[in-house]
């Protein structure tokens, strides 16, 4: 595959144009390192497809240099190319490094879970989707996955009792009928339609006007 571009032709570039850009309130050097970040990520994208992954990661390792506000995204995606290379312990390294930078952020530890289910190793992944779901409770991706590896791993019970938290709080209809639709499943599995029930048929009340709820019922 060839390359568009080399690094050393993005060095070359970013250093012929900096003398000429001149700071100011609308102009800035940031705006030269941004071009430069788009180069590297192009890079980055054709390394990845050719399975070049060390290159890759020189790559945005370079990138962290010059824009150390998106070190984060950086580490997340030496994280994916490491999970590409099926080097799980160094994906799982550079997933927790993402994750300190922004300890507090719920999109991180989504990030961490996924690494863990692509790895099958459910305990790690369920604990960190529970992080997920603890920060972002509207975050129905992550409590659907959540709900799956609770049944995956015998707590059908948890499942099913997330399903209904979903239920209780999410304001899209198409997040509200697919939690149903699995909480039917689960709880005709569990023998526990009636607690659903008790769920749905007061919302479907105070929601008269969402026929979602009814959906559910019926």
């Amino acid at each position: 595959m060839t390359l568009p571009i080399s690094f050393d032709d993005i060095l070359d570039a970013r250093a012929r144009l900096r003398p000429h850009l001149q700071p100011s309130p609308l102009r800035s050097y940031s705006l030269l390192d941004q071009a430069v970040g788009s180069g590297i990520t192009v890079l980055v994208k054709h390394y990845r497809q050719a399975r070049r992954y060390d290159e890759a990661v020189a790559m945005l390792l370079e990138l962290a240099k010059i824009a150390p506000s998106r070190e984060r995204d950086v580490y997340q995606q030496i994280s994916e190319i490491k999970t590409e290379a099926r080097k799980d312990d160094e994906a799982i390294e550079w997933a927790q490094k993402a994750l300190a930078k922004s300890p507090s952020d719920p999109t991180a530890y989504e990030r961490l879970g996924e690494r863990y289910v692509e790895m099958q190793r459910f305990a790690e992944a369920i604990a960190a989707y529970e992080k997920t779901v603890q920060l972002d409770a509207r975050n129905s991706k992550a409590q659907f996955a959540l709900a799956q590896l609770y049944v995956q791993g015998g707590k059908p019970m948890k499942a099913a009792e997330l399903l209904r938290s979903v239920l209780r709080n999410a304001t899209d209809e198409e997040v509200v009928g697919r939690a149903g639709r699995e909480a039917i499943d689960l709880e005709e599995m569990t023998d526990s339609l009636g607690e659903l029930e008790k769920v749905v048929s007061p919302l479907s009340f105070m929601m008269a006007h969402k026929q979602v709820y009814r959906r559910v019922l019926v």
